[in-house]
């Protein structure tokens, strides 16, 4: 009598195996180029900063800043607290302007600055596509403010994005 045993000649296996490894190489051919010949997987970080007025009571009034670091890059990137990863966030109050004259805000004294990575959160991963953000307040009178944070690099070259603010003269949020 004849056994009906399933079948699997040798051959099969490496069939399947010379198939996986091309469709491999089809599918991480455009990414292992880029990589090593192009080398556009680089980090791009960047940095956003939105403010907002918030009534707390009539006045001072609080202002709200929130910092956000976008990775338009294609790898993770790391920012780490205490050391070349530190991101600071600055605020100087715009006292007087002439006409006619260009404002320098970095002139101005600094009135606030606050570290916002904190040593205890460890370093954080902000991966491709993504955002970590952090909102930041203080307590300050009616006025025009020039917020400015910084991220410096691992590398030591620092990414800056700075703005304007007229506190209290936009819409309170409640």
């Amino acid at each position: 009598m004849i056994e009906n045993q399933p079948h699997m000649p040798k051959g099969g296996w490496i069939a399947a195996a010379l198939s996986a490894v091309g469709a491999a190489a089809f599918l991480l051919w455009q990414p292992l180029m880029d990589y090593f010949i192009t080398g556009t997987y680089d980090e791009n970080i960047v940095i956003q900063l939105e403010g907002a007025s918030m009534k707390i009571k009539e006045d001072p009034k609080l202002l709200v800043i929130r910092v956000k670091a976008t990775n338009k890059g294609n790898v993770p990137v790391k920012l780490i607290p205490e050391g070349k990863g530190d991101m600071t966030i600055e605020v100087h109050k715009i006292e007087k302007a002439e006409p006619g004259e260009w404002v320098d805000p970095a002139s101005t004294p600094i009135l606030a600055k606050k570290l916002i990575l904190d040593a205890a959160a460890g370093n954080l991963v902000v991966p491709p596509g993504s955002y970590w953000s952090r909102e930041v307040s203080m307590p300050l009178p009616k006025g025009t403010y020039w917020i400015k944070s910084t991220l410096n690099r691992k590398t030591g070259e620092p990414i800056t994005e700075a703005t304007y603010f007229e506190h209290s003269k936009q819409p309170c949020h409640d």
